[in-house]
C-alpha cells in the first residue's frame, strides 16, 4: 500500500513541519561551537522530522504498535540528545535548579499514562489542537524528566540517578502491561472507522478523504487489532527497558569519569 501516492505527497512528508523544523535548526547551528554538539542536535532534528513528519507519522494514525514506537522515539530518545546537545547551555543549568527530579518523575509518568487511557486517548486524538498541544506538553515533560540525568550539575548524585532511571522504568510498566494484557482492544481510534477517520483528520488534508474506506484501511492493516495493540505496548517497553539501559550505562561512563578526575587531582 502506497500511501504516498494514495493520501498525498503534503500528508505523507508534511513540508510545513520539514520548513518550520528547518527554520529552527537553522538558528540553532548558529549558536553550537562545538561539533559533536552539532551532530548531536542534527541527530535529534531529523528524529523528529522521522516520527512527526514523515510517513511514520501517517502509519501512527492506521497501526498502535507505529504510534509506540513514535512515542518511545519522541519521548525517550529525542529529549536527552537535545539536552546532552544543549547541556553547556546556562538556561539549562537554570532550570535544573527550579526543577525537581521527583515531581518530573511522577508527572511524565503519570501524564503519560493517563493520555493513554483510552476514553482520554481517543478523544485527544479526534481534535488537532487538542492533539498537538498534549503531545507539546508530554515532551517538555520528557525534557524535565531527562534534565536531572544529563546535566552535569544536577543535584542527583551518580547512584541516585540510577536509582531515577530505575523508578521510570517501574512507573511506566502498568500502562505498558494494561494494553499488552487486555484480551480485547481498548481504542476506538484504531478499531473502528469512526475513530480512524477522526484519527486521520490530524494528518491528512480533506481532499484525500474520498480515497478512504473500510477497504483501504484493512489493506494497511497486516494483522488483527487486538495483536497490533499488543505489540505496541510489548515495543514500548521493550524500547523503554534499551534505553533506560543505555542511560544507565552512560551515567555509569560518567561517575568513572569522575572517580579518576578526582584521584588525578
Amino acid at each position: 500500500m502506497n500511501l504516498i501516492e494514495t493520501l498525498g505527497f503534503e500528508a505523507a512528508w508534511s513540508p510545513y513541519f520539514l520548513v518550520f523544523l528547518s527554520t529552527i535548526y537553522l538558528v540553532f547551528m548558529i549558536m553550537f561551537k562545538n561539533k559533536i554538539k552539532k551532530i548531536y542536535f542534527t541527530v535529534s532534528i531529523i528524529l523528529i522530522y522521522l516520527v512527526k513528519g514523515s510517513p511514520i507519522d501517517l502509519y501512527s494514525h492506521f497501526l498502535f504498535s507505529v504510534h509506540m514506537t513514535q512515542m518511545a522515539i519522541l519521548f525517550l530518545v529525542i529529549p536527552p540528545i537535545i539536552l546532552y546537545s544543549c547541556r553547556d547551555f546556562e538556561i539549562l543549568n537554570t532550570l535544573n535548579k527550579f526543577n525537581k527530579p521527583l515531581l518530573s518523575l511522577f508527572l511524565f509518568n503519570g501524564v503519560f499514562s493517563i493520555y493513554h487511557f483510552p476514553i482520554i486517548f481517543d478523544f485527544v486524538k479526534s481534535n488537532i489542537y487538542l492533539h498537538a498541544l498534549t503531545n507539546i506538553f508530554i515532551f517538555i515533560l520528557a525534557i524535565l524528566m531527562w534534565v536531572p540525568i544529563v546535566i552535569d550539575r544536577s543535584e542527583l548524585s551518580q547512584m541516585q540517578k540510577i536509582g531515577y532511571i530505575f523508578a521510570n522504568g517501574v512507573l511506566i510498566t502498568p500502562a505498558c502491561a494494561l494494553i499488552i494484557f487486555s484480551n480485547h482492544t481498548l481504542y476506538d481510534t484504531y478499531t473502528t472507522m469512526g475513530g480512524v477517520m477522526n484519527s486521520l483528520r490530524l494528518c491528512i488534508p480533506a481532499s484525500a478523504f474520498d480515497t478512504i474506506d473500510s477497504s483501504f484501511i484493512d489493506r494497511i492493516l497486516t494483522m488483527s487489532k487486538l495483536y497490533d495493540q499488543q505489540l505496541g505496548g510489548v515495543i514500548m517497553k521493550i524500547l523503554q527497558e534499551v534505553i533506560y539501559g543505555f542511560s544507565i550505562g552512560f551515567v555509569f561512563l560518567e561517575w568513572l569519569k569522575a572517580e579518576k578526575e578526582n584521584v588525578y587531582e
